[in-house]
């Protein structure tokens, strides 16, 4: 397995760009990782802080330079970027955070002699043929660098490749869901495992603005196994998965207030035959992303030992629950909880 090492900082250091000049130097390759496309995380502005949000979803709009577009990246509402602040009128833009497409142009500027080629869902669309061009153009030799979003994390052989970077590689850690560190473990340990499959060693770059002890401790040694067992420890004390069964109701409406008032009625309903259940309720609350395609969401957690404890819930239940235009679904074992 490749050596891993962090990085602190922010942004593409200069240690990054040392180590990527390198390879090309000795003939060797790179990949870069960075699980966010765009050029900019968001547009600001630097007078009054205005940020423009998507009208569908309650997220601000990604900036994509080369189309002067803003984009959301769940609904794919889009608009072109303004050239001065609606709120204020000042011209005083900003763009902060980094996608793929600002930091290809960062490459193409610091390290001009750097041959690169940018996998993301923007280059990409739904053409499988630029994945082939880019892969045989990658294997012939003629790109020394391989920049893109999870694209490049997965499945990828090519014996040349010696040096992977992962930019803000410690950001899934802090996404509020409990499977976040499992994701990200396994996402740097997949993607540091494009290095040194050839006969040259391979070496993992990790950027990270304030890397976690634990996590990044068991990451660099490799050690999966001891990993698990600190998330199984925690999981059994949190009582999650898979020392707990989740079910997760998800209500979702074009209006904020009727859908708060649903949301509590149904907890109602649910709460006394939880206790009869031996079932925990948790919430109701807003979803961290509390609005998504035009209709706003709440989410209501019933969390208990056995299955056939929450099926007795929603068998009961159910028939007391009269929705009327409010929207209802039952995620059983929900991946995510945003």
């Amino acid at each position: 397995l490749p050596e891993m090492r962090i990085v602190q900082g922010r942004g593409i250091p200069h240690q990054v760009l040392q180590a990527l000049a390198e390879r090309k130097a000795k003939g060797e390759q790179s990949v870069v990782l960075l699980n966010r496309r765009g050029f900019s995380n968001y547009l600001q502005c630097n007078d009054c802080g205005w940020v423009p949000e998507c009208t569908e979803c309650s997220i601000s709009l990604t900036y994509h330079k080369a189309k002067r577009a803003l984009r959301c990246h769940y609904c794919g509402a889009h608009r072109r970027a303004p050239d001065a602040c609606p709120e204020c009128g000042s011209h005083k833009l900003e763009y902060p955070g980094r996608g793929t497409e600002r930091v290809e142009q960062e490459l193409s500027t610091r390290l001009p002699e750097l041959r690169v080629a940018r996998l993301d869902r923007d280059t990409v669309g739904g053409r499988s043929q630029v994945f082939s061009e880019v892969f045989s153009e990658f294997a012939s030799g003629g790109l020394d660098c391989l920049l893109g979003t999870q694209m490049v994390a997965k499945g990828l052989d090519f014996p040349r490749v010696t040096l992977v970077v992962v930019l803000q590689a410690d950001t899934g850690l802090h996404l509020p869901d409990f499977r976040a560190n499992e994701r990200t473990f396994s996402l740097l340990t997949q993607v540091a495992g494009r290095a040194g499959r050839g006969e040259e060693p391979g070496e993992v770059l990790l950027v990270c603005s304030r890397p976690q002890d634990h996590f990044f401790h068991h990451l660099l040694q490799h050690r999966w196994k001891e990993f698990m067992a600190s998330e199984q420890e925690l999981r059994r004390a949190l009582k999650y998965p898979p020392y707990a069964r989740l079910l997760r109701l998800l209500l979702s409406d074009e209006k904020e207030e009727r859908l708060e008032k649903k949301a509590q009625e149904v907890a109602g309903i649910l709460e006394p035959v939880c206790h009869q259940s031996d079932v925990e309720l948790l919430g109701p609350a807003p979803c961290p992303l509390e609005r998504l395609q035009g209709r706003y969401r709440w989410h209501i957690i019933l969390r208990a030992l056995k299955v056939q404890d929450l099926q007795n819930v929603v068998r009961n239940s159910r028939p007391s629950l009269n929705m009327g235009k409010t929207r209802l679904s039952f995620d059983p074992d929900p991946l995510d909880l945003l």
